[in-house]
């Protein structure tokens, strides 16, 4: 939806690197003007599409109301390069102009887990559509979803590279669903399992197979939502990247056909929300091929009365199969609220995008010639909504005509949310929800702080940190990518004085690195830093973050103060040091980096005594400007009295108008307890004062051994 002025942006398509046409730009409007862009395929009885509609055949509705139409263009491919011309026809008049702009194509092939009996048949519809002729225009990516989505081919005109990949996407699939959840388990040589013997002291044992089938049902139903999430997840990021792309674009998604339950029906929503926003339309192959079972369940979204008292209009003939015990039109309509309350399914999501259903036949090439004819031309209406409010409700759509014997397809509405509003990720709503708990989970450790830096007129400059050992998150090993894996979702809140939240701060993460490092990386900390400019107050942080490989989730809740700063001398946070690495680019404008060096933290410091020569801290010093000296003052405090004490002239500020410092605390003679470092500085006279707590603990004394014997 939304966008008022066309924008190609390739540099956000994380999809992979590839050529495409620069598009004619569409009618452009007022920035404040909330127009809605559809895209329409227009066809006769027989077929065939449609080039000479006009706007006043066209009436567009949202939820139920007459909306204005300000702009109905046909946009096709680009024609294929002509022929030299004749002798004969050189001296005849120059081709007219075309009479609409042409604009690229961009489809995307997504391939799901496909069982071995089902990759053939997806194979072959795959290699069918590729073969047939398409503009010059036409741009290919090939995507596999399992357990994390993997792009096999950018976009690309290559045949042999896109042939590459389909073949790559559908080797098949080890099915990892539990069917036959009960072992084969052979009667013991020495007594059958039905002789048991069972007295007081010694009850019947439970019959394994009976155990092992009661396990059968949780076990699958967890694992299909489990795959239901991979493909929505999937999916969703695809059609994210495509948002940022002008042109016809398309996802045809291989897969069996599926029915999600009700309880991954926000995820489906999110994903169908992002396909609107992206105008993007899913076309939908079942690759079971011709079985005794419906194609798919029942076709979702609302049905309109037809004249001669049908429950809703005909499929596609790219639904049909020539079986003769396919349910009629009526039933398909009974089937509809049902099938709604049983949450979504792939014919659904087609339906939901403006896509193709193709399924219940052996031949695919039928069904995904209409996708690959539909790519050339289509319509570009855009519309004013009745309801100019962007309230983020979901706006029903419907487009009529009112020539006889035409047929429209497009998108069933879209989430009348700003352009530029954040989007709520699939993976963060999980997260969302723990956030809310009252008792939130804590499964793992999860440290979290705020620094903060630089004066930035009114605000400062503060620092979001948090950090998960992967000591305690799963890492796997991929014995054969050579590698080892882990991947972590980030969310926090900031929330100010009053409750209300100011930032939303996210991040997915996955961790991967050479598998012989393993077990040392295990020892190391995942680290997130986010800079936000906030201004002097009290907040509050809320952080959660999910091991997306184990499911674990930790939830902290923390609150913190920004002080005002100085006007002509400041001081940012007092940190002691848990490591300090060598930067692989410039440090300048990090508030965390000196020279080539980039420093971390300690959150929650506490150390071992005698564990360290001394304790390193960072403070970053910002004065008025240099020629007038600035002095530094160290306190090492403990139960409030002073036990030690330094005071040094800083150098002259960096080309950051920073003085970065750190220094050391010796650890010698630091007995265990709690400590606090003050840090002082003055600049003439004006002043500034920072403090932080730090921990020292007891060494733990070595084993004494064996005792004599």
């Amino acid at each position: 939806m939304q966008g008022m002025t066309a924008r190609l942006t390739l540099a956000a398509l994380l999809l992979g690197s590839g050529p495409v046409v620069a598009a004619q730009a569409p009618p452009t409007f007022p920035s404040d003007t909330h127009v809605v862009v559809l895209d329409v395929v227009a066809k006769d009885r027989k077929g065939r599409l449609l080039d000479d509609l006009r706007p006043g055949e066209l009436q567009v509705f949202e939820d139920g109301r007459p909306c204005e139409i300000r702009s109905l263009r046909l946009v096709r491919a680009a024609a294929p390069p002509r022929r030299p011309p004749s002798p004969a026809e050189r001296g005849a008049s120059p081709d007219p102009a075309p009479a609409s702009p042409a604009r690229p194509s961009l489809v995307v092939l997504v391939f799901d887990r496909l069982k071995i009996e089902w990759a053939p048949l997806a194979r072959k519809g795959a290699l069918d559509l590729l073969s047939r002729r398409f503009p010059p225009d036409t741009y290919f990516a090939v995507f596999k979803i399992g357990y994390r989505l993997r792009l096999l081919q950018a976009f690309t005109t290559d045949p042999m590279r896109l042939r590459a990949a389909v073949l790559k996407a559908t080797g098949g699939d080890r099915d990892t669903r539990v069917e036959a959840f009960a072992p084969e388990l052979p009667p013991s040589a020495e007594e059958p399992a039905d002789s048991v013997r069972s007295d007081e002291r010694n009850p019947r044992l439970p019959d394994l197979r009976q155990v092992a089938e009661s396990l059968g049902d949780p076990e699958v139903a967890e694992d299909q939502r489990i795959g239901g999430l991979d493909t929505l997840y999937g999916l969703l990021g695809v059609t994210r990247a495509l948002g940022a792309v002008e042109g016809r674009k398309a996802i045809v998604y291989f897969s069996g056909a599926w029915h999600l339950g009700t309880a991954l029906l926000g995820p489906y929503e999110d994903a169908v929300s992002e396909a609107y926003r992206a105008n993007v339309a899913i076309h939908t192959v079942d690759a079971r091929g011709l079985t005794a079972e419906p194609p798919f369940v029942a076709t979702l979204g609302p049905l309109a009365p037809q004249p001669g008292g049908r429950g809703g209009p005909p499929r596609p003939a790219a639904h049909l199969n020539d079986g003769a015990d396919l349910p009629t039109p009526q039933s398909w309509s009974s089937q509809t609220m049902e099938d709604r309350l049983m949450g979504p399914n792939t014919e659904r999501l087609a339906d939901d995008t403006g896509g193709l259903a193709i399924g219940g036949t052996n031949d695919l090439g039928e069904g995904l010639s209409v996708v690959a004819e539909e790519l050339g031309q289509y319509y570009e209406l855009v519309y004013a909504p009745a309801n100019p409010d962007l309230d983020g409700r979901f706006r029903h759509v419907a487009v009529k005509v009112s020539r006889p014997g035409v047929s429209l397809r497009t998108r069933a509405g879209y989430f009348a949310t700003p352009a530029q509003s954040p989007k709520l990720a699939a993976r963060e709503l999980p997260l969302m929800t723990a956030l809310g708990d009252e008792t939130p989970p804590h499964d793992f450790a999860l440290r979290t702080g705020v620094l903060h830096f630089a004066p930035a007129g009114v605000e400062r400059q503060c620092v979001l940190l948090a950090e998960v050992p992967l000591s305690e998150v799963q890492v796997s090993s991929d014995e054969a990518g050579d590698v080892y894996r882990a991947h972590l979702t980030f969310l926090a809140l900031v929330r100010d004085a009053e409750g209300r939240v100011i930032a939303r701060l996210s991040h997915d993460w996955p961790i991967e690195g050479p598998l012989l490092e393993k077990e040392q990386a295990r020892e190391r900390n995942a680290i997130f830093r986010r800079t936000l400019p906030l201004a002097p107050g009290r907040y509050a942080l809320e952080t959660a973050v999910q091991d997306q490989q184990s499911g674990a989730l930790s939830v902290t809740r923390a609150p913190f103060e920004v002080p005002p700063a100085g006007r002509t001398l400041a001081l940012g946070s007092v940190s002691l040091l848990r490591r300090v690495e060598a930067s692989e680019g410039t440090t300048l404008g990090n508030p965390l980096g000196v020279g080539d060096l980039l420093l971390f933290p300690a959150l929650e410091p506490s150390f071992v005594a005698g564990s360290l020569p001394e304790l390193p801290f960072f403070v970053g010093v910002y004065p008025a400007g240099p020629g007038r000296p600035v002095e530094l003052t160290v306190e090492l405090r403990r139960d409030a009295r002073v036990v030690g004490r330094t005071t040094t002239t800083l150098p002259d500020p960096d080309m950051d108008g920073r003085i970065p410092w750190i220094g050391g605390i010796p650890s010698d003679g630091l007995r265990p307890g709690s400590y606090e470092i003050v840090v002082t500085v003055r600049q003439g006279e004006a002043t500034a004062e920072e403090r932080t707590r730090f921990e020292v603990s007891a060494a733990r004394e070595p084993d004494a051994g064996p005792g004599p014997g």
